[in-house]
């Protein structure tokens, strides 16, 4: 029922689409310049140095490139520099969403929020960025970052009065002031940053005894593991556990294979975690399966922090039960100053450009959609784009 029509499969490497001239919404008001190519044949490939090759020699046109690294410093080759190619940014304003390091809250080394606020701290994310990607990310401040859902800066009148019963579960800073991530970076603020870590924990019932953290009443050493799916994340969670040996704190990076580190996930056996929750524009009740109290005892759902909190509780159901556009605003950012208040997660950081690479006889419109090239929902690059005439 679609603009194209699968014509040719060749499993694990191509597929050919094809237009459909009795695409029956071709006029429609909405598909004016759009789907615009009569032939889209998608090449799959299983090594990306390999897949970046190709690009370069032509065998494809269109790439996206989601290593920051590679970005900076390849390329520069022939193509680029006799304009075959193109390359650019194109900023959007699609929600970050919340790429973190999740504390499992079940897990009784992570149930105290004293504990979990000072474990923020020590991420070096100004190295981390430097050093592994060129600078190429922001660091995320928010559940709905790089969005008017954001909470930036002070609480709304219509925030406080959706929270004024809540207070116990608010952080007073970040009502008046949103959240701010830690900066690090230098051994100046890395020492800063330890000692206010250290004096939270300290407040929560740690202390250092013969260079290691333990528990002031058991003696416990202060131990957990980063359980790692795939190495994506290895050297950002490797770099964390040494910052957290300087507080005393042993943190075990744990890479298993990919059945048992979903098994794992989906029934919270784990202490820590990368998790990305995708952002959007328009949240609804889909933040219950994320946050809600419900969800945490329920295996497989997103929560995998284990929140049990009914002020977000109360949020989530005033998103979902929002009429207009500014209610709805006001709500999430409430619930993103009550998620922030909670030291759930570990953020670690997002882009706000797409980055594209395109062989020059493909053309684009000037103006760029709202949430960019590279939101999936819509397939803009596919619909909007066009080749040149002379092609």
């Amino acid at each position: 029922s679609g603009p194209y029509r699968i014509t040719q499969v060749d499993p694990g490497r191509t597929i050919t689409f094809t237009s459909n001239p009795n695409y029956w919404g071709k006029d429609l008001p909405i598909n004016m310049g759009r789907h615009n190519f009569s032939t889209i044949k998608l090449d799959y490939y299983r090594d990306q140095n390999t897949k970046f090759e190709a690009f370069k020699k032509g065998l494809y046109t269109l790439r996206t490139e989601l290593d920051p690294t590679r970005w900076a410093n390849s390329y520069d080759f022939s193509a680029t520099r006799n304009a075959l190619i193109q390359t650019n940014e194109f900023k959007h304003n699609r929600p970050s969403g919340m790429l973190g390091f999740a504390f499992n809250t079940r897990r009784p080394i992570f149930s105290d929020r004293l504990v979990r606020e000072a474990l923020i701290l020590p991420l070096d994310f100004e190295w981390i960025n430097e050093n592994f990607f060129n600078d190429g990310y922001q660091r995320t401040q928010s559940f709905f970052d790089n969005s008017e859902l954001a909470a930036k800066g002070a609480a709304s009148s219509r925030e406080r009065e959706l929270l004024s019963a809540h207070a116990n579960y608010l952080n007073p800073n970040i009502l008046e002031n949103g959240w701010q991530a830690p900066i690090n970076g230098t051994p100046e603020n890395a020492r800063s940053n330890a000692r206010r870590a250290l004096g939270l924990l300290y407040q929560a019932g740690w202390e250092i005894v013969d260079q290691e953290l333990r528990n002031k009443k058991t003696g416990e050493p202060f131990r957990f593991e980063i359980l790692l799916g795939n190495r994506a994340y290895q050297r950002v969670a490797e770099n964390y556990a040494r910052s957290l040996k300087r507080l005393g704190i042993k943190a075990e990076v744990r890479l298993v294979e990919g059945v048992q580190y979903q098994q794992r996930i989906q029934t919270y056996d784990f202490d820590m975690a990368p998790f990305l929750w995708p952002g959007t524009l328009s949240p609804g009740n889909e933040q219950a399966f994320r946050w809600g109290s419900s969800a945490a005892d329920q295996n497989g759902t997103y929560n995998l922090a284990g929140v049990k909190n009914p002020a977000v509780d109360q949020m989530i159901t005033m998103i979902a039960g929002a009429n207009t556009r500014s209610e709805l605003v006001a709500a999430t950012k409430a619930l993103d100053r009550l998620l922030l208040s909670g030291s759930y997660v570990v953020p670690l950081f997002h882009q706000t450009s797409d980055r594209l690479a395109w062989w020059t006889e493909l053309q684009h419109p000037l103006r760029s959609p709202l949430l960019g090239w590279e939101y999936e929902g819509a397939g803009f690059k596919y619909s909007a784009w066009w080749m040149s005439s002379d092609n």
